[in-house]
């Protein structure tokens, strides 16, 4: 079996000569696989040169047409021959998967980042906005912010909160309704349609979370952190240039708060990801005698933080939560800090990290995407991300790939005592 393939923007066509047997089959399934992972959510298999095409031949075809139905994309088989549309009949996959003409034939080899038709062009990527609403989203901030992570809490300074569907919010805290259960735990903490995520700092640091069941929603204990709920007013679907490597977390950050208009703006993102950059707490500051010990200095202290040596979790999906403003005010500047070297930019934004998973380029609900992230597989970390700029050793940002941002104005903030 030959298989070439070539590609430009959303579209790839793949043309197959010879048989398509158990040992191909395996090949063009890896080659589609590969396809997805460089973006691409439009198929055409030409088999007009196929002469053999076997069972297992067709259960890759058609297993692969449900993963890109799954993306909201398409598969298509075109111009198949004799033979190969003989089986196709046969499975019943003929009125499912053939298309007797194919696309404007495309050359070239770029990879696959274009969305159709984006609504901005920056430095590394290109962006296509819809709009929903004008609505905005009111948020409530816990604990005094960004803190030293050596800085002790006490049952008093902490609130249980409790995440009900449209649910969104960050911060430091565990899963569970009393600080006595919760303290020892603490570590970096994500909620994304009252589905809550977090770090703890006791056993293995595995990753824990609780789905958002009606009769039981998840609650978790929060030393510090931002949380809202409320209506996206945007949706924005990104992927990089074809020259550009990765987009810098930053340039996400920067567009969200052009295309709100706003000062300050809350975003939730899943992204196909080239690597991160974060950091997460080792030890909770709610653990009994937390604290730095007498005369000890911070920079000393280096089993409260861990950090990503140098860019990491390549090829990875994330699911990134936080707050991105441009010249923030108090009360919520004290929650953020400066993203990718710009003073005036600042975030806060933690990610849960999951196994590779193609995200849909077409309108997708939110709600649907995170279920399937949570179903299909389980977060593999937790992290704070940051911008490392320490020099020659730093390991720079967060780079993403290609991904959907949901965004909203941030029109209050309540400071909960």
């Amino acid at each position: 079996m030959r298989v070439t393939a070539v590609h430009d923007g959303p579209l790839a066509v793949v043309r197959l000569s010879g048989r398509l047997d158990g040992e191909s089959a395996r090949h063009l399934s890896d080659t589609i696989e590969d396809m997805l992972r460089e973006g691409a959510r439009a198929i055409e298999i030409d088999m007009s040169g196929v002469d053999y095409l076997s069972s297992a031949g067709v259960r890759v075809l058609n297993e692969r047409a449900m993963d890109l139905m799954n993306l909201r994309g398409s598969l298509h088989v075109v111009t198949p021959s004799p033979r190969a549309r003989e089986m196709l009949d046969a499975a019943g996959l003929t009125p499912a998967l053939v298309r007797e003409t194919g696309a404007t034939r495309i050359s070239g080899g770029s990879g696959f980042t274009h969305w159709g038709f984006p609504g901005i062009n920056a430095p590394h990527a290109s962006y296509e906005v819809s709009r929903y609403n004008d609505d905005g989203v009111h948020c409530r901030l816990y604990g005094p912010g960004i803190r030293p992570p050596w800085e002790p809490v006490t049952a008093a300074q902490c609130r249980t909160v409790v995440f009900h569907p449209g649910s969104f919010g960050i911060g430091i805290g565990a899963l569970g309704a009393a600080f006595e259960d919760t303290g020892p735990r603490f570590g970096e903490l994500i909620v994304a349609e009252g589905v809550a995520t977090y770090l703890p700092t006791e056993g293995a640091h595995t990753p824990d979370y609780q789905l958002n069941y009606a009769a039981r929603p998840p609650q978790a204990v929060l030393a510090s952190g931002i949380v809202w709920e409320g209506l996206f007013s945007d949706l924005m679907r990104f992927s990089a240039h074809p020259d550009a490597d990765e987009v810098p977390l930053a340039e996400i950050a920067d567009v969200c708060v052009q295309m709100t208009g706003n000062t300050t703006t809350a975003i939730a993102l899943v992204a196909e990801m080239q690597a991160l950059v974060g950091a997460s707490l080792r030890r909770s500051p709610g653990l009994p005698g937390a604290g730095l010990p007498a005369g000890a200095r911070a920079g000393e202290v280096g089993e409260w933080l861990s950090f990503t040596p140098e860019a990491a979790y390549p090829h990875s999906t994330a699911l990134i939560v936080g707050v991105v403003a441009r010249e923030p005010r108090e009360p919520i500047l004290e929650h953020l800090r400066p993203i990718g070297g710009k003073p005036d930019l600042q975030a806060h934004l933690h990610a849960a990290i999951f196994p590779y998973m193609p995200v849909p380029q077409r309108t997708v609900m939110l709600p649907s995407l995170i279920t399937r992230l949570f179903t299909e597989s389980a977060p593999r970390h937790v992290l704070h991300l940051l911008h490392d700029d320490r020099g020659a050793d730093a390991a720079g940002s967060t780079g993403l790939l290609r991904g959907v941002c949901w965004m909203a104005r941030v029109n209050s903030v309540e400071v909960v005592a």
